[in-house]
């Protein structure tokens, strides 16, 4: 049976990398005595796949472990079991039995929401130009990019985001936008913000203060 494992990444674990983050659930699901189901051939491994992978400094709500199991155990047993498990800073929210016909997680989400806390001189006076920037669609939000040929090329990322805003909080600036998470044409978080401080005057000393991924939408 396959499994759909929905967890949080908290800001204690920002600091943890995506290939240590697959070998902490790894241990964990070994100490859940889990039933894990391998591949065949001459070097077998988990059947398993993730979420892709959150950049170092990126919290998150909304991450997801596709698992295949031998046994044909219920979502609830598989969350009871593996919850005391669970490493520090990574917080188990559910577990779901999937269908067979349910689509791999590297085709069934398409968006996520993320939000940015930065740190400018002005932050209401930014707000307004950032969101002025964004919302003149003449405007490009170019930023340089290194490709598979391991060459720089110029590329504009405003295709890839939507749902756009920007405001001042409690003396931050806070912007929030919808990025593209399909494997085809993933949009890094630090990209885009990358992206926002090289055309937006206002944001060139930006300092980051969070970044948080709020949800995954298909």
């Amino acid at each position: 049976m396959r499994y759909r494992i929905n967890y949080r990444k908290i800001a204690s674990a920002i600091y943890i990398s995506h290939l240590d983050i697959q070998r902490a659930f790894q241990r964990a699901f070994h100490r859940a005595d889990l039933p894990l189901e391998y591949t065949m051939g001459f070097n077998p491994h988990e059947k398993m796949s993730y979420s892709p992978p959150l950049p170092l400094f990126v919290s998150s709500d909304d991450e997801y472990i596709d698992l295949d199991l031998a046994g044909d155990e219920s979502a609830k047993e598989i969350y009871d079991r593996l919850r005391p498990q669970m490493p520090k800073g990574l917080v188990l929210n559910g577990v779901t039995k999937l269908l067979p016909t349910e689509k791999p997680l590297s085709k069934t989400f398409k968006w996520a929401d993320y939000e940015f806390t930065l740190k400018v001189d002005d932050p209401t006076g930014a707000a307004l130009e950032t969101k002025e920037y964004y919302e003149d669609d003449d405007r490009p939000l170019t930023t340089t990019k290194r490709t598979k040929t391991n060459k720089n090329a110029v590329v504009d990322i405003r295709p890839l985001t939507c749902e756009f805003d920007a405001r001042e909080s409690e003396g931050s600036l806070i912007i929030r936008s919808f990025l593209n998470m399909s494997n085809e044409s993933l949009l890094n978080p630090l990209t885009f913000l990358k992206a926002l401080q090289e055309n937006i005057p206002s944001l060139k000393d930006a300092k980051t203060e969070k970044i948080h991924k709020i949800k995954a939408y298909r």
